[in-house]
């Protein structure tokens, strides 16, 4: 189980094939080891470069890279910025009935466009006074040059569903937002050509002055793509400074790339032990390969949601939250704060209807919960990389506004480690 991605190659004169990127997931990353021992190398194994902090973080089956770390490169004068970053549960009340918030996550699917509709009324609202319009004038202004505002989605189709809605019922933002789109589908998916963005193009709003909004699917921009200013004093920031998450992320129904982690991280498990002997490698093997087929059974009888997951949640959480941290990483660039607002009701179920959460009911808790875990790692020098790597998130996640916690006040901040 597993598959191979991103591949792009050339091949020259004499045949060769130069590849330049290559995107593994399942048991196929071992194939660059085995590529190795087959070609008789004289080396003990691939070297490893981690350039995604989010590479280390040993709860994602998916994404944890289990080598090293052995060297740690560190930017030198990194700075603080991040530690005026904030974190904000922003539940939108339902418009016809104030006792109700809007949860996407979770929700009928013939009620999610009506729901995400909502949400843009509710954020766009009042004009200059509106909460984008608001967070914007606020979030971290310097020499006179202000930082944009982001909707983030699921999907393109809601994308250009959330576009649509802007274009017909807030005039006034009409120009000021652009919109990933896939690539080449610029001539059909409903957008305004001039406001449309492939993810192979979305550098370039960094030298685009004349926007404020930008909505786009949070797993379609890939990693090690940032969207800074282009020229001028700030040249080199994030460009990003106010990130709404209109929705919680979540794959799809008939996705397998949980499980798919899983098989793949218990493989290479299996892969890096050592044995004294044939029978007691083939009596490992039968005993590890029983338990994953009794594991995998499970997690295919079950829902995939962290609150149906039971031992599984954490894990799951992990992996999502991988993409939730690259995100809000793109409002961090250039030592630059974060300010988020979780807006789908879904991200902390109970404290939208004024009732206390805790790390399995709500993924913002739960997110806190794993960080807190990789900052008290046992190992010191893991622990230090760690410390390196999530302080920036896990102090303002554990300080977020709006979210209830029992014998903790929702206004209070929470005393970070």
């Amino acid at each position: 189980m597993g598959r191979l991605s991103g591949v792009r190659y050339t091949v020259g004169d004499e045949g060769d094939v130069d590849i330049s990127h290559v995107g593994v997931a399942g048991t196929p990353r071992l194939l660059v080891r085995r590529m190795l021992e087959l070609g008789c190398e004289n080396a003990p194994g691939p070297a490893i470069l981690m350039t995604s902090a989010t590479s280390m973080l040993e709860p994602s089956p998916s994404y944890h890279v289990h080598e090293g770390p052995h060297y740690v490169l560190r930017r030198p004068n990194a700075g603080e910025g991040w530690s005026r970053s904030r974190y904000e549960f922003l539940p939108i009340k339902h418009p016809q009935d104030s006792r109700k918030t809007l949860f996407f996550s979770g929700s009928r699917l013939s009620q999610r466009e009506q729901i995400l509709q909502n949400m843009v009324d509710q954020l766009l609202v009042d004009g200059e006074l509106s909460l984008v319009e608001s967070a914007i004038a606020q979030n971290d202004p310097e020499h006179g040059v202000r930082r944009k505002a982001a909707f983030v989605v699921n999907s393109y189709e809601q994308c250009r569903l959330v576009y649509e809605h802007i274009r017909s019922h807030h005039p006034a933002w009409r120009s000021r937002v652009r919109v990933l789109v896939r690539g080449g589908v610029l001539g059909d998916a409903g957008v305004t050509t001039e406001h449309a963005i492939t993810a192979s193009e979305v550098e370039r709003l960094g030298h685009d002055d004349d926007w404020d909004l930008f909505i786009f699917p949070m797993s379609a921009i890939g990693r090690g793509v940032n969207i800074v200013f282009g020229r001028g004093p700030r040249a080199g920031s994030a460009m990003i400074g106010s990130v709404f998450f209109l929705t919680r992320p979540h794959p799809k129904t008939d996705s397998l790339s949980f499980l798919q982690g899983i098989v793949a991280r218990e493989s290479e498990a299996f892969d890096r032990a050592r044995f004294a002997s044939m029978p007691q490698a083939l009596r490992a093997m039968r005993q590890g390969r029983a338990e994953l087929s009794f594991k995998v059974r499970q997690l295919l009888r079950m829902q995939q949601s962290a609150r149906s997951l039971g031992p599984y949640a954490e894990e799951f959480v992990a992996d999502q939250m991988i993409m939730i941290l690259q995100t809000i990483g793109r409002a961090m660039r250039g030592d630059c704060p974060a300010f988020i607002y979780f807006v789908d009701a879904a991200w902390a179920p109970l404290s939208a209807i004024d009732q206390s959460d805790t790390p399995r009911t709500s993924m913002l808790l739960m997110m806190r919960e794993i960080l807190r875990k990789c900052l008290e790692h046992e190992q010191p020098a893991i622990r230090a990389c760690y410390e390196n790597l999530y302080r920036t998130f896990f102090t303002p996640l554990s300080q977020v506004q709006g979210v209830r916690e029992e014998g903790v006040d929702a206004d209070a901040p929470s005393a970070p480690l």
